[in-house]
């Protein structure tokens, strides 16, 4: 019998159930809540234990080898480290973001109602973000056409560990864009008709949820953003048939985007503020620190969470008018992040999964000329074509508080694909 066909396990339902009652718990765990690393490698045991129990063609999916070596540099980076206890936290979150994407994956591919549920969960994650953003950021002062907007949004203390004070707007930026672009694609497909929603309180839902982040979004006035989004939507029109365009017109758009949002960058800032200074200043210097780290670790990296700590004692800063031990949080770049936090065969492995996704969603998007999976499709590689442009000068680390949404948007890769094959294989 085809895995898509079968009953959805009772266990599936239970563990998801379980990963998703635990994850308030975990995002507001700090390094001293070193049990909860007892309770994620207790689940962790759970699941591989329940995945043996299939066959081999059930438990496998293209990912698994990526995960796999992610898993095991996580133990090694634990190793190499300066303090076991400062990376544990991301240690901690990166693989209950792993188990989340196994349980979630599971549940999705039983039926199609589930992959449509599941998607519906993952916009109204994001839905929920975008809500708290409105009273938990930091505003930057970057844009004076929206200046008048944010003063007039509070801005209350979270408490949150490593948010006491509010949370950063490029960070909020980047979590919305594994969200927000698949919201849009889902929204106008409704309006033309090309996917169907029954119940007229959902599809006002989703309308109201998209327009939430998509204006918090622009109210961050992350330029990396911004430029990620407006080319991941391009992406995506083209390729759910919504706006069909010819190639010389999306060569334009991409262009006309690029030169737009590039001259934003050079529009002087209202004031001068650190996170300015550095956006304009600093990201090439962070870069050339950052590579240099690698080299010297180039395996086992230096650990999670280590290079906002330990470049300042290798390789001391000193470009913002003196703040030499401003903590800049991480690498202003994805690729760079992983390397220092899981070395190279780290990278390699998280290279593949961005590797392996675009091609598996552009499959989908060929073989299925009308139907909704392929706008799902389209909708989940604009929300990886945005983050990758953002991850170009700023990314959401492996690990952080909210990167579990990165997981989940994989689980709908994985698991639309199976789908679609499913079809093909059903005509």
């Amino acid at each position: 019998m085809s895995l898509l066909n079968r009953t959805l396990p009772r266990q599936s339902v239970f563990l998801f159930l379980g990963l998703l009652a635990l994850l308030p718990i975990v995002v507001l765990s700090t390094a001293n809540d070193s049990w909860l690393l007892v309770l994620i490698l207790l689940l962790s045991g759970g699941l591989y234990f329940y995945h043996l129990k299939r066959t081999a063609k059930e438990r496998s999916n293209p990912l698994s080898l990526s995960i796999l070596v992610l898993l095991l540099m996580i133990a090694i980076s634990l190793l190499t480290t300066f303090d076991v206890m400062f990376s544990l936290p991301r240690a901690i979150n990166l693989v209950f973001g792993v188990l989340l994407f196994y349980a979630f994956l599971d549940v999705i591919r039983a039926s199609r109602q589930l992959l449509y549920a599941g998607v519906l969960l993952q916009l109204g994650i994001g839905a929920a973000i975008s809500a708290v953003a409105l009273v938990g950021v930091n505003w930057p002062n970057k844009f004076s056409i929206v200046q008048p907007i944010v003063r007039r949004l509070p801005t209350l203390s979270t408490g949150l560990p490593g948010a006491e004070l509010g949370f950063h707007a490029n960070e909020v930026a980047g979590v919305l864009l594994w969200v927000t672009p698949l919201a849009v694609v889902i929204c106008l497909a409704t309006l033309q008709r090309q996917m169907t929603l029954q119940i007229g309180w959902i599809r006002l839902g989703l309308y109201g949820m998209t327009l939430l982040m998509v204006s918090v979004l622009v109210l961050t006035q992350s330029r990396g953003a911004l430029l990620g989004l407006f080319l991941g939507l391009v992406v995506a029109f083209n390729l759910s048939g919504l706006f069909a365009l010819p190639k010389w017109g999306v060569a334009f758009l991409l262009l006309l985007g690029a030169s737009v949002l590039f001259g934003l960058a050079f529009i002087p800032a209202a004031n001068t503020e650190l996170s300015a200074v550095i956006f304009e200043e600093g990201r090439i210097e962070i870069w050339r620190r950052a590579i240099a780290t690698i080299q010297d670790a180039p395996f086992t990296g230096v650990g999670l969470n280590s290079f906002r700590r330990t470049v300042h004692f290798s390789y001391p800063l000193s470009f913002v008018f003196g703040f030499s031990q401003v903590d800049f949080a991480h690498a202003h770049n994805q690729f760079l992040q992983v390397a220092l936090d899981l070395g190279l065969p780290g990278l390699i492995a998280y290279g593949s999964i961005w590797l392996i996704c675009p091609v598996l969603l552009v499959s989908v998007c060929i073989s299925q000329e009308t139907d909704e999976l392929r706008v799902l499709a389209a909708g989940v590689l604009g929300c990886l074509v945005a983050y990758f442009v953002y991850g170009l000068t700023d990314t959401v680390a492996l690990g952080a508080k909210p990167s579990f949404l990165f997981w989940l948007l994989l689980s709908l890769v994985i698991g639309i694909w199976q789908h679609s094959n499913m079809q093909v294989e059903a005509s």
